[in-house]
């Protein structure tokens, strides 16, 4: 079985079940429709330009929360004017194929 494994940072606006979909989908159209997806979540870090607090950012929670764009704040004193510091990551971390025809073994 193909896998890959993905980065998404909780500031993005993207679903794991959409992206499951549709790194599936493109598998298939390379003949590999059962990768497993594997997705990790950097928290949202930010700098705040008022307290001078680093650390991890305040996000709206709730049903809405990921309806809208986060509007992201400091969480020591809930400051809108932060620098984001991380959380937007959306990489490949890894990615295993299975060669057709190819037993795995290097000797």
């Amino acid at each position: 079985m193909a896998s890959v494994t993905l980065e998404v940072g909780e500031l993005n606006l993207i679903e794991d079940e959409q992206l499951r979909f549709w790194v599936r989908e493109l598998a298939a159209r390379d003949g590999s429709p059962d990768v497993e997806v594997k997705i990790s979540h950097p928290a949202g870090r930010v700098r705040c330009e008022e307290c001078g607090m680093e650390g991890r950012a305040l996000l709206p929670g709730g049903e809405m929360g990921h309806l809208l764009p986060p509007v992201v704040a400091c969480e020591a004193c809930g400051s809108r004017n932060v620098r984001i510091e991380g959380g937007r990551e959306l990489r490949v971390v890894s990615a295993e194929i299975e060669m057709e025809g190819h037993s795995g073994d290097n000797t």
